[in-house]
């Protein structure tokens, strides 16, 4: 059984940075959400339908609706609905919304990243070394300074390449990625 998703601080979250509920999944979900408070006469009926209408419209939201919306999903759950089960949402959505603070931190990642080096990246905690047929000996550098440095080696994998029908296949061990771990961040 999957875990349910904590819709509630996912959407406060989204509101906190951008004063507004951008992502489809959400607003899904809190207009469902929305329309379940709205029978179930819980809260202020013109907040609610105000709040609804803002999201619908992907117009900036108040502080105070907000609060309001939370108040009365913490009402919903004292009478035993579960506001994360209330909407249909779809996990490869679910998925893409989880991976946003990935994606917000690419740049900071980017910046250690060499796709073509024998370091493909390397930063305090772990280290990706590629092995090319023609820089062996660049990688047996590479390898023993990652070691001298208490980086230790978790798992490695061979590359792919385009074979002539255009199609990937293994590299027969032209190119093998290993992956570094330094061990004080192991536990």
């Amino acid at each position: 059984m999957s875990e349910n998703p904590d819709f509630k601080n996912l959407l406060i979250d989204e509101y906190n940075i951008h004063r507004k509920i951008q992502s489809e999944e959400l607003k899904e979900w809190a207009q469902y959400t929305l329309g379940k408070i709205f029978a179930m006469k819980i809260g202020n009926n013109q907040i609610i339908e105000k709040l609804n209408k803002k999201i619908e419209k992907n117009k900036k939201l108040d502080k105070e609706e907000v609060e309001h919306f939370v108040s009365c999903l913490r009402i919903m759950k004292e009478k035993n609905v579960d506001p994360n089960l209330a909407a249909p949402i779809m996990g490869k959505r679910l998925k893409i919304m989880r991976n946003n603070d990935l994606i917000e931190r690419n740049a900071e990642y980017k910046e250690y990243w060499d796709k073509n080096g024998v370091i493909v990246f390397k930063n305090e905690r772990i280290a990706i070394l590629k092995r090319f047929q023609t820089a062996v000996v660049e990688f047996i550098i590479a390898y023993d300074d990652l070691t001298k440095e208490g980086y230790r080696l978790m798992t490695h994998h061979e590359g792919t390449r385009w074979n002539a029908s255009g199609k990937f296949e293994a590299s027969g061990g032209e190119t093998t990625y290993f992956y570094f771990q330094k061990m004080k961040y192991v536990q």
